[in-house]
């Protein structure tokens, strides 16, 4: 969005460049590992191996986020240094955000492609098929199981090929921004043609908006195509709607206790002062 309000925002300064550069880096890749730790949880969860389900405890979870924030944090404080302004026309007075010339621009590019794209893709792609395997063999022993637990299992795997759901599709949205911003990055000093300017401006236009749709996806997945989330969902709205039922019928009944109230009083104050005046 700050894209499209150039002439409202502080676009020749350089401090404003290198932390917008660097939140929008970091925020997003934070959310990506996390859905990658996400889909690992569910491998362990799944095996059938006596250590692995113990490394699935909220413990373990919370170690993970801030070992791989803090990683994150400072592992992208080169954009902090090495990024900054630069004018791409002087006759419109077009300033773009960019990495410096040289080297760093092909170190940037490739720590996106690793950092971003590859060592998440991998990890995603990994464990969401150990766990599809995990599902399948757990799908013959359920046979066995009391009807309590074959419906636990039941909703459990149904759980899990939602996540493999998710997995996919940020596969498929992330690989597209990222192949884009890193061509964007190796073609900055580049000179195109008209066409070739237009064309680059839709697919990057695009790919941010798949990158956006990456993390907005979850409800659409887990609510809309899914029976029993959907069901869920309905619920938490009728509740949600009873309950400001309830809180408008309590406000009114309060609202009208208290004019009978006042009215009862108007009433005894009129008959003491008729009383006195008699």
């Amino acid at each position: 969005m700050l894209d499209h309000y150039s002439s409202i925002l502080p676009t020749k300064s350089s401090l404003f460049c290198k932390i917008r550069t660097y939140l929008v880096t970091l925020i997003p890749a934070l959310a990506t590992y996390y859905t990658s730790f996400a889909s690992i949880d569910g491998f362990l969860l799944t095996s059938r191996s006596v250590n692995c389900p113990a490394w699935s405890n909220i413990k373990v979870a919370r170690y993970s986020v801030v070992i791989t924030t803090v990683i994150l944090l400072f592992s992208s404080i080169h954009i902090l240094i090495y990024y900054n302004v630069k004018m791409i026309n002087a006759e419109n007075n077009v300033f773009l955000c960019i990495p410096r010339d040289g080297i760093y621009t092909f170190f940037v590019s490739i720590y996106f492609i690793v950092c971003f794209l590859i060592i998440p893709c991998v990890m995603m792609i990994i464990s969401s098929i150990l766990t599809y395997m995990h599902i399948k063999k757990s799908q013959r022993h359920s046979k066995t199981l009391p009807l309590s637990r074959k419906r636990t299992c039941r909703l459990d795997r149904h759980l899990l090929i939602m996540m493999l759901v998710q997995v996919s599709l940020s596969l498929i949205f992330l690989s597209f921004r990222i192949v884009n911003r890193t061509y964007s990055i190796l073609t900055t000093n580049v000179k195109n043609n008209n066409y070739r300017i237009a064309i680059e401006s839709f697919t990057n236009e695009l790919s941010f908006v798949m990158y956006t749709l990456n993390f907005a996806k979850s409800f659409v997945v887990y609510t809309l195509t899914s029976r029993l989330f959907f069901e869920i969902f309905c619920e938490r709205i009728m509740g949600l709607y009873r309950t400001i039922l309830t809180m408008i019928k309590r406000i009114s009944s309060q609202s009208k206790n208290l004019h009978t109230s006042s009215v009862l009083n108007t009433m005894v104050r009129v008959y003491h002062t008729s009383n006195i005046n008699t």
